[in-house]
């Protein structure tokens, strides 16, 4: 392995919904035009860890092929390449700027998405912001998201909480990013996908993981 990688430690497996994918750190070919290899068949994740590479970049290439992972598991493969890029791009961005994690059922009051710092509140009453969606509502002139604390005169658990709250940033993603240019999100379902990004997140403790190796 590279000189990186042996100053950190990322996961050899993941688990993906209700499988188990194996994760390969190894030093792809000169010439191989990629840099990350994703196989739901296989049910494995390889990653390039080229000792010319940057920490960042293969902390970025191996969430990268994370995502790939919960498209083919969740969503049936509906990303395309460059849509895959946008999402993994996002979400490293995400994990670098905030300190949010997926295991303390956390719920901040402030997260950046992209550039912009947003205010996050959780409601019994929503209907009153820009655009209402679910259990969630934004203001995006106030830069402020509103997420629902109760459906039906049931109190959402911690855990679907935190799922809402996902839900929310990936559709402040999409506005920050102008990811709706993109014709894969036109019609996402950013319901399943959150509950996909909250169980691979949570289970692999990956933000964790991810900040930790920044650290080093």
């Amino acid at each position: 392995m590279g000189d990186v990688m042996a100053k950190i430690n990322l996961p050899k497996r993941i688990k993906v919904g209700g499988v188990t994918y194996t994760v390969i750190y190894s030093t792809f070919p000169v010439n191989s035009e990629i840099d990350g290899f994703h196989s739901y068949n296989e049910l494995l994740i390889k990653v390039n860890i080229n000792k010319q590479y940057n920490l960042q970049y293969i902390l970025y290439n191996f969430l990268h092929e994370i995502f790939h992972a919960i498209d083919a598991v969740y969503m049936n493969k509906v990303f395309t390449e460059h849509s895959i890029f946008l999402l993994s791009k996002a979400w490293y961005h995400f994990i670098f700027y905030n300190n949010f994690t997926f295991n303390n059922y956390s719920l901040p009051k402030f997260l950046y998405i992209f550039t912009t710092l947003y205010k996050i509140t959780y409601s019994d009453k929503l209907g009153t912001y820009d655009l209402h969606l679910n259990d969630i509502e934004f203001s995006f002139s106030e830069a402020e998201l509103r997420v629902s604390t109760i459906s039906n005169d049931t109190k959402f658990s911690k855990e679907i909480l935190q799922v809402n709250l996902i839900e929310a940033i990936i559709l402040g993603m999409i506005k920050e990013y102008n990811f709706s240019n993109h014709e894969d999100f036109e019609d996402i379902n950013t319901t399943i996908l959150s509950n996909g990004i909250y169980q691979v997140f949570k289970d692999n403790e990956l933000d964790i993981v991810i900040r930790s190796a920044l650290k080093q």
